[in-house]
């Protein structure tokens, strides 16, 4: 009973972090952004993903992947999610992150665990379609946008203050 109302409390404490990408009252064109994942096995992925837009927290597919693979011992399927976004010039947090199916994998797998994160402001159009992808490799870490239909690069980085 102990586990189950932690397991709920931990719910309503994330869901409170997470919001819309869609700002409250916005009713102009949207884009879609959809995330990306490469399994390197049946217990280790990459995530390409967005984690912030304009500042506010969104639901990632990383945190979508753990909910759909919580119980599941060390097999990781990864769940990938897309979102409507304003058409807008944005700013956008990038994440790649290297994931395993349980905590303990994560542990002891420190030395190939690989992240990356960068913010970039980029024009998207309306009705049009972007991905997030990149890279997770030992000495070549990047994470980008990209328009789906042409593969083109969109967004500039945001230099640190």
């Amino acid at each position: 009973m102990k586990s189950i109302f932690a397991a709920c409390l931990t719910v309503i404490a994330l869901s409170g972090c997470v919001t819309s990408p869609i700002p409250e009252g916005y009713t102009g064109p949207t884009a879609t952004i959809r995330d990306s994942a490469l399994s390197d096995s049946s217990t280790r992925a990459r995530f390409f993903y967005v984690s912030e837009v304009d500042g506010r927290s969104i639901r990632t597919s990383l945190q979508a992947t753990r909910s759909a693979n919580h119980g599941r011992g060390f097999s990781l399927s990864p769940a990938v999610i897309e979102r409507q976004v304003p058409a807008a010039v944005v700013k956008l947090k990038l994440e790649g992150r290297t994931a395993y199916g349980a905590p303990i994998q994560e542990l002891v797998m420190a030395a190939r665990m690989y992240s990356v994160e960068e913010v970039v402001e980029a024009e998207l159009r309306p009705g049009t379609r972007y991905v997030v992808k990149g890279r997770l490799e030992e000495g070549k870490t990047a994470v980008w946008l990209e328009e789906q239909e042409s593969g083109q690069r969109v967004g500039r980085t945001v230099e640190p203050k």
